[in-house]
């Protein structure tokens, strides 16, 4: 994998947290120690086109509450747990959506399916046993993010790879 894709996902996560939820990273070395046995939720997102793939984010579930909150404009304990799938899905919808052209040519076409919250923070089978093609994990003051991407087609053939990208 290109090891841009790295940057690419980084950029397109940062860009949509600041944007949509109005949550800014902070420097990891501020960032305190993780809380033992801290529930996560996740969420995939599958896409295809000239490739196929999947983007997979995973934040803490104390989370949700000020994410929902500041996407939806509302104070963060009037938010319903719907509410909180419904924002962590709209936000990884604009995470793949920002990260795909970024990252494979804005030529490019893809289809991009709806999110799916995972009930256990597990990878989809499918998933488990193909290579991550880019991470990367955010240190936000609500919590931690990891965000994943994967691509299940090989984009080192030159099939894959999008006309007028250079390999």
């Amino acid at each position: 994998m290109p090891p841009e894709l790295d940057c690419h996902l980084r950029d397109a996560a940062l860009e949509t947290f600041e944007a949509l939820a109005f949550m800014f990273p902070m420097p990891e070395e501020l960032a305190g120690p993780p809380a033992a046995g801290e529930e996560t939720v996740s969420a995939v997102i599958r896409f295809h086109g000239p490739l196929e793939g999947a983007v997979h984010l995973r934040v803490s579930q104390a989370m949700l509450p000020p994410l929902a909150g500041n996407m939806l404009g509302l104070d963060a304990p009037d938010v319903d747990a719907s509410q909180q799938g419904d924002a962590l899905a709209e936000l990884l919808n604009v995470i793949c959506g920002n990260v795909l052209p970024r990252a494979f040519g804005a030529e490019a076409v893809f289809n991009v399916r709806h999110a799916e919250m995972l009930p256990d923070a597990a990878l989809p089978p499918e998933l488990q046993e193909c290579p991550c093609a880019a991470s990367v994990k955010l240190v936000l003051d609500e919590g931690a993010v990891a965000i994943s991407l994967y691509v299940l087609t090989d984009v080192s053939s030159p099939q894959a790879v999008p006309a007028g990208r250079a390999q």
